[in-house]
This record gives structure tokens, C-alpha cells and sequence, in this order.
């Protein structure tokens, strides 16, 4: 790992870490700062701890690849009860076999 990474790591980590230690107020203002829009009323401190915690770790790494977003959502498809239901992988091998015959 580059110092440079680790160096952001760690201080992302000590960022989440002193989440718990913040009031209800304070953790509504970092989720402003980080989300772009109010914290749900309803929102305990628990969640917006974890909330905010995803989202600088989001931001520092980054989030979900498209691909594997995709793969969830295939996922869930395949789960659910909608039978005709083809994921984008399906469709390009349904696609490739029709233009081969």
C-alpha cells in the first residue's frame, strides 16, 4: 500500500471511529455535509453513525462497481418471482445467440 493510502486510511478510520463519540446534532450536520440533504427525522444516532461511516469510506475508496451493482440487482431479479426477467449478462448472450442462427 502507498503511504499516501494508508496515510488517508488511517485518517479515514480515526474520522469513523470518533463518530461515536459526536451528539445527535453534530452527526446531523457531518450527514448534511457528506449526503448533500437532511438527515430522515427518524434517523437514530446508531444509523447515522453507520450511514455516515459508509459514506467517507465511499468517498476515500470509492463505492459499488457498475458491474457489480449490476450483479446485485441480477441477484435480486433472480430471487424474486418475475420469471421473464433477463439481467444485462442474459440479455447480451440472448442477443449474440439470435444473431448467430
Amino acid at each position: 500500500m502507498k503511504r499516501d493510502a494508508y496515510i488517508e486510511a488511517k485518517q479515514v478510520a480515526d474520522e469513523i471511529a470518533g463518530l461515536r463519540e459526536l451528539d445527535a446534532q453534530s452527526l446531523r450536520k457531518k450527514w448534511q455535509e457528506l449526503y448533500g440533504t437532511k438527515a430522515p427525522r427518524c434517523a437514530r444516532p446508531s444509523l447515522m453513525v453507520r450511514a455516515i461511516a459508509y459514506k467517507l469510506q465511499e468517498n476515500a475508496i470509492g463505492g459499488a462497481i457498475t458491474a457489480g451493482r449490476g450483479c446485485l440487482l441480477c441477484s435480486a431479479h433472480e430471487a424474486s418471482d418475475q420469471p421473464n426477467f433477463l439481467c444485462k449478462s442474459q440479455r447480451n448472450e440472448a442477443i449474440g445467440r439470435r444473431m448467430r442462427s
